[in-house]
């Protein structure tokens, strides 16, 4: 079975071959003739109770990691990625990696696009605004400006939504896909302009 989000695995397979011990199970296999007369089964059992272990597995691995890099705009890019991954098994966690890679004065446009993102579902809605306007001064790719537009609609920031999807689409003319998902979304917040002019 392939890995799951986070690497986080929480299951366990046990290969029951013991004949005693198989016909436990019948009950639970509902009595079916295809689990009595297998030979062997193959159960599978979820472990919620793994999660907390897990991550702070993953925690240790990831400050490991960050102590190795020394370039400073590797090391903002892994501190965003890793908030973004975290944001919602560990929050505190992220909110603490996305401040660290936020205080750089050569942060990048993601790195507080993850931040907002954070103090949004941590209903920090303020701060998470402030944040996802800052990621507009940081020379964001077309693709960020889209993402930060959409995320500005969340937050309430229509008219800075609207420049932002604009920007990417303005920007993103030498990719097809990206310029047409841009002026969809446009097209989307083009009522409210009209209205609000």
């Amino acid at each position: 079975m392939c890995s799951s989000d986070l690497n986080m695995q929480l299951w366990e397979f046990y290969w029951i071959k013991n004949p005693e011990l198989k016909k436990e199970f019948d009950e639970y296999c509902f009595n079916q003739n295809a689990a009595k007369t297998a030979k062997h089964l193959i159960v599978f059992v979820t472990r919620q109770d793994y999660w907390k272990k897990r991550v702070q597995w993953h925690l240790n691995l990831i400050n490991k990691s960050i102590q190795a890099i020394k370039n400073a705009d590797e090391k903002i890019s892994y501190l965003s990625k890793s908030a973004f991954l975290l944001r919602d098994l560990s929050p505190d966690q992220a909110l603490q990696f996305s401040l660290e890679a936020t205080k750089h004065k050569n942060s990048s446009a993601y790195a507080w696009y993850v931040l907002s993102i954070i103090e949004f579902k941590k209903r920090n809605k303020k701060n998470a605004s402030v944040a996802a306007l800052k990621s507009l001064e940081k020379n964001p790719t077309p693709q960020e400006y889209v993402d930060i537009g959409r995320h500005l609609s969340d937050l309430g920031e229509d008219r800075a939504s609207l420049d932002s999807v604009r920007k990417g689409y303005m920007e993103s003319k030498e990719s097809i896909k990206l310029a047409s998902f841009t002026l969809r979304v446009a097209l989307k917040y083009a009522d409210w302009e009209l209205s609000n002019q």
